[in-house]
């Protein structure tokens, strides 16, 4: 690594600290100093975008990974761009820079995310293969069968509709969620059958 990575890379901790704290300004003022001085570093960009995008400001964090993916393909920029364009509503943008971001890495979030916006478009059946992979990189991630779950049941498998919402129990005998949404499947089942 060269000192100069070195040196951002320390910047850009003491960063997500000052991030944690909520502290966007200073952040923001700091990550504008450092571009000034090194415009190619890719990472200041999507760290900048990153702090838009918490702040609810997509348009402004989508022209930051923008910039971050001109310097660099990496895959955490397309999925973080592919966040704010889901935030956005512009669910297709969403599923290419999710799709993206697992050409380059295959991680559960961007799975997870990509079968998430999935539902937004009524793809349910490409959503359950995307919270299946999710699920054997994460398995004990409940969000994944939870959400799996309820594409299920838009299909009318409600067997593995079923086994889904018991396995978020089991992994979580406090999620209330899928406790509530069983027992309401099981209250609407015999009317779809």
């Amino acid at each position: 690594m060269h000192y100069t990575d070195k040196y951002l890379d320390i910047i850009l901790s003491a960063i997500s600290e000052f991030e944690s704290l909520e502290n966007y300004p200073f952040c923001l003022q700091i990550l504008n100093t450092c571009i000034e001085h090194y415009p190619d570093y890719a990472e200041l960009y999507q760290a900048k975008g990153y702090i838009h995008y918490v702040q609810g400001k997509q348009e402004s964090a989508i022209e930051e990974f923008n910039k971050a993916i001109q310097l660099q393909k990496k895959s955490d920029f397309f999925g973080y761009r592919g966040k704010a364009f889901y935030e956005l509503g512009e669910f297709n943008k969403a599923i290419t820079d999710f799709s993206k971001a697992l050409e380059l890495e295959k991680s559960h979030s961007w799975f997870y995310w990509r079968a998430l916006t999935l539902t937004r478009v009524e793809y349910d059946g490409k959503a359950i293969e995307d919270f299946t992979e999710a699920i054997k990189l994460l398995p004990y991630d409940t969000g994944s069968y939870f959400l799996r779950a309820q594409s299920y049941f838009k299909m009318m498998d409600f067997e593995k509709s079923f086994a889904d919402l018991d396995k978020c129990i089991e992994i979580n005998p406090e999620h209330n969620s899928a406790k509530k949404l069983k027992q309401t499947y099981l209250e609407i089942k015999p009317k779809l059958s």
